[in-house]
């Protein structure tokens, strides 16, 4: 919004527009003075406020843009290929407003007079562009890209290489390798269990009687 007022929309959330479309009116109430609200880009509206009070800077919508991907793609390509290029030259500027910047300060205390200085420095060191441009792309052209590693056919191991052993076939009319003899287990000693001594088995008890012994005679007569 351009001015401070009652925001009173015309579109609707998720309607498509295109440039120069209006999206609302911010009216004030006052002096009944009134400002349109257009869209500025094609696509679609995906936010907005609802109808208020509002003052001037407010943001009353919010209107996404349709973009290709293969366009998006291109455009990411394109920016990061810009910054490459323009490393070489940024360290330049840097660097020359860095010296400008302090020799600048040890002669005078003015700080106009050291912004002043470094902005000359960059001027002269945005001169020096083309020629590090050209520099970097010859550095980029001539840099020797990594070879891979070769196979060892002479047995001799590459360094940074790990050693694989090679299996061994079977032989034809040899059959397969013996294996080592097994060595036969020592026979092992029966456990003996500890002896114990028995009691001896005592006859029970008969219920019969045993006979009645007659009784010795008598020597002594009375």
């Amino acid at each position: 919004a351009d001015q401070s007022g009652v925001l009173l929309s015309e579109v609707k959330l998720g309607q498509k527009v295109k440039t120069g479309d209006i999206l609302g009116t911010v009216t004030d109430p006052i002096t009944n003075r009134s400002s349109v609200i257009r869209s500025s880009v094609d696509g679609q509206v995906i936010g907005m406020a609802v109808n208020q009070m509002v003052m001037p800077g407010f943001a009353g919508y919010h209107v996404g843009i349709t973009t290709d991907e293969k366009q998006m793609a291109a455009e990411k390509v394109a920016d990061s290929v810009v910054a490459e290029a323009l490393e070489p030259v940024a360290e330049n500027m840097k660097e020359a407003a860095r010296e400008a910047a302090q020799s600048a300060a040890q002669q005078s205390d003015d700080p106009n007079a050291v912004s002043a200085a470094a902005r000359e420095a960059v001027k002269e060191a945005a001169r020096e562009a083309p020629r590090l441009l050209e520099e970097a792309e010859a550095e980029t052209q001539t840099k020797p890209e990594p070879k891979p590693a070769k196979s060892n056919r002479a047995g001799k191991e590459q360094p940074g290489a790990s050693r694989v052993e090679p299996e061994t076939p079977p032989t034809e009319g040899r059959g397969t390798p013996e294996a080592a003899p097994v060595k036969p287990a020592e026979p092992m000693e029966p456990a003996t269990e500890p002896q114990t001594e028995t009691e001896p088995d005592i006859p029970a008890p008969s219920d019969k009687a045993a006979p009645a012994q007659p009784p010795e005679p008598d020597d002594h007569p009375d």
